[in-house]
């Protein structure tokens, strides 16, 4: 057994059902905070324990909850389950893989100008710096933790999890960034953590909510999988746009707590009413353009009829489509929306070399710098189950380009099967017919398509 470190002031020591100690800090050592209690890293470094703050559950019926959480489908999964009960306390101990960082740490949140310099600030942002330092850092973040591509990958993957679980009968019940936890990554792993929180849709009684994700109904005891999709709305624009989606109210803070407005009584930023009047993040052709209609009727016309709210199927696929859309530019590597734009809108650069492909249900754009990997999700609906395969490669190898199958489907090019791979001049790809089993798509490679 590996020594720990020397124990520092706010250390904290707890023991779990099999009295194994576990170390952790309440500053240094905190993930982050839900609902329900926080997350801290263990000096073991592997391990992070659920310390519950909830006063209304006893310690014997969290013991029963947990008991209960053993027989709920979730293997399968990416959700973090509990290892072992802590022994004396509401908790329990769960692995932590190596290189997660909650997604917290992607949004605008603890962003402080004063940790920036300005030699850190991108070229294209230096004026703003001068002028919005507050949100030159924050697009500067925005940008260094993997820009739009990554945060719609990220999304995607969080709604394909709430998918499954509302397809099983089940509930999150508390998503929020604190509880999801991505790997540091181009493509990352991402993981639901606070399995706890997890419910039958038959059995929710659960009224717990992150500050900033409370939904219309959680008052009312109301928890189901509508609120699971209130809250992805919330989770999604604030993660795209760096914007809270709703107008701040004023608050009467002598009030009592349960008479308060609550946050999500303001008005959506991009209702009809305001036209523009709030310009705070970057919104519209710059991140929420292909998902404007769904974030409306969540906010707007489903705000308080959450049977009318989008689910999650429909959110996977407009995700995916908007994912697909992405170019990052060559210059100042920020990616953006191919379809609503003549070149960068953030340098002015012009667009890279690019491969294009069209199916019949969809289409599929991204820079030819490196490595591209061509989705099963062209011809397949996204789920959880082919979300990481890949149907082929493209490269560019000087002025040639070699396609490189990367899956078991039969691949037809120019009438010819491919086992392999497939190598022909750039110039040959202004225009050609892949067939990928009964699958017809059209392939075009340049730098004006």
């Amino acid at each position: 057994m590996q020594m720990r470190n020397k124990i520092k002031t706010r250390d904290k020591k707890v023991l779990d059902i099999n009295n194994y100690q576990h170390i952790y800090n309440e500053e240094e050592d905190l993930l982050g905070e839900g609902g329900q209690g926080a997350v801290y890293r263990t000096k073991d470094g592997d391990t992070a324990l659920k310390i519950d703050n909830d006063k209304e559950v006893s310690l014997e019926k969290f013991k029963k909850k947990m008991e209960r959480l053993i027989y709920k489908p979730l293997l399968d999964l990416d959700i973090i389950t509990p290892l072992v009960l802590l022994k004396e306390q509401k908790g329990y101990v769960m692995k932590l893989l190596d290189n997660f960082k909650s997604l917290i740490t992607l949004t605008p949140n603890g962003v402080k100008p004063d940790n920036f310099k300005e030699e850190e600030i991108p070229f294209f942002l230096q004026a703003m710096f001068k002028s919005n330092r507050i949100w030159a850092c924050k697009i500067t973040h925005y940008k260094n933790t993997g820009g739009l591509r990554m945060r719609l990958f990220i999304l995607k993957r969080i709604a394909c999890i709430l998918s499954a679980l509302h397809l099983r009968g089940m509930v999150y019940c508390d998503l929020s960034p604190n509880n999801v936890f991505v790997s540091d990554s181009e493509k990352p792993i991402v993981k639901f953590i606070d399995a706890d929180n997890i419910e039958y849709q038959s059995k929710i009684q659960s009224r717990i909510y992150t500050p900033n994700y409370e939904i219309p109904e959680i008052d009312k005891g109301n928890n189901s999988m509508y609120s699971d999709i209130y809250a992805f709305g919330i989770l999604a624009f604030y993660l795209l746009t760096m914007a809270y989606p709703f107008v701040e109210i004023e608050r009467d803070w002598d009030s009592d707590n349960e008479q308060s407005k609550k946050i999500w009584e303001g008005e959506w930023i991009d209702g009809k009413q305001f036209s523009g009047e709030y310009t705070e993040g970057l919104r519209g052709i710059l991140s929420t353009e292909p998902l404007k209609d769904l974030f409306s009727t969540t906010f707007e016309e489903a705000k308080l009829t959450p049977h009318k709210r989008p689910i999650m199927p429909l959110w996977i696929k407009v995700i995916e489509n908007a994912l697909n859309d992405t170019l990052r530019c060559p210059k100042c590597e920020m990616s953006y929306y191919d379809s609503y734009v003549e070149s960068c809108p953030y340098c002015g650069e012009i667009k890279p070399l690019r491969v294009m492909i069209e199916t019949k249900r969809a289409r599929f754009v991204r820079e030819l710098d490196s490595q591209v990997e061509v989705p099963l999700s062209l011809i397949e609906i996204a789920q959880l189950s082919n979300n990481k395969e890949i149907l082929f490669s493209i490269k560019k190898d000087k002025n040639n380009v070699i396609i490189e199958k990367k899956c078991d489907k039969k691949l037809r090019i120019s009438n010819k099967e491919i086992f392999r791979q497939y190598k022909r001049p750039i110039d040959e790809f202004r225009h050609m017919t892949i067939e990928v089993d009964a699958y017809n798509m059209t392939l075009r490679i340049g730098s004006e398509i």
